[in-house]
């Protein structure tokens, strides 16, 4: 058994305390049991049982519950806000290799309830069921988690979305798929290049509002559909179907300390003709300031667009979890 405690802050969902507990070999040879808790303003944790039989796939369970609060914004105005939750319950079938790459799919039974603070929007809440069917395929062979120099990472998923309607009937299932690869490279010791290309898209009738597909922030580990996206913030953007690319290039002057200019662009539309119309095309770019600390990164951004004159900042300090 193993005991661990982090500590992390980001502007979307600022300080949070982790709390971990890792089980090895429990009940079974080769199985883990994980406890996470993170506890802040957002609360959030997740319990884990996987009986690991590397390439062979073998069974998983989870529970996990979120809780955070979002802003709505129009013309980059805040309007309104909203309290967002969720609990849900999972089964999957998972194969891994190497230590780099999982493949697998399950089911996922979840609970979402959802405040509109100030009710303007006529949101008001709901509290809804929904029925996931998914499977993924994931590739991660960073040489470093912070400011890679090389490898790549690939994390994909097709998901299919039903609300519950009463007792055991489901509304038609609608599908959400994405595909997002990063790859790193390296000039020279001091110089490299990280690139992120993502597509997502919707099939079928329109979702319920936490499974559209937003942009916007600037962190990692966002929930269900929901990617950073420089120039704008935390689920500024949405839309069912998406693409963008990135190009992060850093220099790094003195050891752990790293100087890096970040652009993107993209498109958020209603459907997937409207990424090739000629509608407005997202941008964002920024600079940054990061050190590899002992407590985890820490990185200062300084954000702008040419859609908009606001001049935005994102601050983060420790490890994503």
């Amino acid at each position: 058994m193993t005991l661990r405690a982090g500590l992390h802050y980001d502007d979307d969902f600022g300080i949070g305390i982790l709390a971990n507990v890792t089980l090895r070999n429990a009940l079974l040879a080769n199985s883990r049991f994980t406890m996470d808790v993170v506890l802040s303003e957002n609360i959030r944790g997740k319990i884990a049982y996987v009986y690991d039989r590397g390439f062979i796939p073998a069974l998983g369970v989870q529970i996990a519950f979120n809780r955070f609060g979002t802003k709505i914004y129009d013309n980059c105005e805040a309007i309104t806000s909203l309290t967002y939750q969720d609990f849900s319950v999972a089964a999957f079938l998972m194969s891994t290799f190497s230590n780099n790459y999982s493949i697998g799919g399950g089911i996922k039974y979840e609970n979402v309830n959802c405040l509109e603070d100030f009710q303007t929007l006529g949101i008001g809440r709901f509290n809804n069921n929904y029925l996931h069917t998914y499977v993924f395929l994931d590739f991660d062979n960073f040489n470093r988690k912070y400011k890679p120099s090389k490898g790549f990472k690939l994390k994909s998923e097709f998901r299919t979305i039903s609300r519950q309607k009463e007792g055991t009937q489901f509304f038609d299932a609608s599908s959400v798929v994405y595909a997002k690869y990063d790859q790193a490279l390296k000039l020279n010791d001091k110089l490299g290049i990280n690139t992120t290309l993502l597509i997502a898209g919707t099939i079928g009738p329109d979702l319920d509002l936490p499974y559209n597909i937003y942009f916007g922030g600037l962190g990692e580990n966002y929930n269900n559909f929901i990617f950073p996206f420089l120039g704008y913030r935390y689920m500024e953007l949405f839309g069912r179907t998406g693409a963008m690319g990135r190009l992060d290039f850093y220099i790094e002057p003195a050891k752990n300390h790293f100087i890096t200019a970040k652009a993107n662009i993209g498109k958020l539309e209603p459907t997937i003709d409207g990424l090739f119309n000629e509608s407005i095309l997202l941008d964002g770019y920024g600079i940054s300031y990061g050190y590899n600390s002992p407590f985890g990164p820490l990185e200062f951004t300084l954000i702008a667009s040419t859609n908009h004159s606001a001049i935005l900042s994102y601050l983060s300090l420790g490890f994503w979890f």
